[in-house]
């Protein structure tokens, strides 16, 4: 039971923590620009690898962050056919461009 607890992926503000085998290394997976990026947390513990994965947030760089969020922001308007001028939502460059064409 325990090892089934330790491979559930554990959900961040941006990307995912989780074992790619039980009793593995840690990975923090996340998209960017529509790439899956996945570095190892170099640690086998979980409290450990979700401060870990936090920091590599907060290292992120901003234009790293900006598709992130584009991506985000997306992703709720695909999910909630949220209408932009309706509610006057603010979306960056990149949501505009993907949507400015439909």
């Amino acid at each position: 039971m325990e090892n089934d607890m330790a491979i559930q992926k554990i959900k961040l503000s941006i990307g995912t923590v989780y074992l790619k085998k039980p009793n593995g290394i840690y990975y923090f997976r996340y998209l960017v620009n529509g790439a899956r990026k996945a570095i190892s947390l170099k640690t086998r513990n979980k409290q450990q690898a979700i401060k870990e994965a936090e920091q590599e947030i907060l290292s992120m760089t901003t234009s790293e962050l900006c598709y992130i969020l584009d991506e985000m922001a997306v992703l709720l308007y695909k999910t909630t056919k949220l209408k932009r001028k309706k509610h006057g939502v603010f979306l960056t460059e990149n949501f505009n461009r993907v949507y400015s064409k439909r």
